[in-house]
């Protein structure tokens, strides 16, 4: 007799297990699969095309004052001047008087 009660109260609590605790398990082990460990960011929203832009004409170089195989001529108003030369340098004299 007692094995008959231990053996039907085992497979009362085998199907209250398989009925009640299994549904309850594997919904919280769904739950936590479904939810990643590590928090994912959203994607970033694609970012907007951008306008085209006005055709703007190459920069041109300006044509030069001179061939580079002229020599430079020399500004007029630079040489007028005689030129400027240091004069010799003379230290002065202390006037410490003892």
């Amino acid at each position: 007799m007692l094995r008959r009660l231990i053996g039907d109260s085992a497979k009362a609590l085998s199907h209250e297990i398989k009925t009640q605790l299994v549904p309850i398990v594997a919904k919280r082990v769904y739950q936590e699969a479904a939810m990643p460990a590590v928090p994912v960011e959203p994607y970033p929203e694609p970012p907007m095309p951008v306008p085209p832009q006005p055709d703007i004409p190459p920069v041109e170089e300006p044509e030069p004052d001179r061939l580079p195989d002229e020599a430079p001529t020399p500004n007029p108003d630079e040489n007028d001047g005689p030129p400027k030369v240091l004069s010799s340098f003379t230290p002065l004299r202390s006037r410490i008087s003892c």
